[in-house]
Parts: structure tokens; sequence; C-alpha cells
């Protein structure tokens, strides 16, 4: 199983969706982790931090999202990478089935 973390993009959002303790406990436990380059520079972690973790470290979101089963981010996905998700990819983020019912009807389609 391979999980991509994305950078958020949501202006002042500082929280990134895994930090590199439990990356190293997902890598532990068997599983790939692939993180989006800067995912964690408002966060105050860098790239070296998740690749000591064991994760890998992808140039862009669309270079990992098409080729992880899971992906998690803090916030809604946008469009782009809703569209980039291989069928049956699974999307871990908060979300509002009253803020977002377009969003989530994009995604159950995937």
């Amino acid at each position: 199983m391979k999980v991509g973390i994305l950078k958020e993009t949501a202006p002042y959002e500082r929280r990134v969706a895994a930090v590199p303790d439990t990356i190293a406990k997902m890598v532990k436990a068997g599983t790939e982790v692939v993180v989006e380059t800067g995912a964690g520079k408002n966060s105050y972690l860098e790239d070296k931090d998740f690749t000591a973790a064991g994760a890998t470290i992808a140039p862009t979101a669309t270079a990992l999202i098409g080729n992880c089963d899971i992906i998690l981010k803090v916030n809604k996905p946008t469009d782009d990478e809703i569209n980039a998700m291989k069928e049956g990819t699974v999307y871990m983020g908060f979300l509002s089935a009253f803020s977002s019912p377009d969003t989530i009807k994009k995604l159950n389609e995937k």
C-alpha cells in the first residue's frame, strides 16, 4: 500500500496531514509513504525530516497522486488533485458535506 501526503494550498494553513513520527510508524508497518516536497514547510518541517522517517519525496502533487492508494491532506482536495487520482483512491482529510457537496460528489465518482 502506498500513502501520499500532499502540501496544503489553503491560505494561512500551517498544518501537515502527517508528521515524521507518524510516517515512521506507517513505514514500520510496511506502508510506502510519499510526501510532496515542501509539505511540512509551514509546520517548520523540512523534506529531510520526512526522508529520515522513511518517506520518499515527490517533486509535485501530480507526481504522487496517481500512484498512491491513499491520499492524506488536511483540507479538501482541489479539482486537479481529484482528477489526478486513480480509480479507488481513498482520500483522508477534513470535508464538510454541507459546504463541499461538489467535492464529495467528485470523490465518490473516483
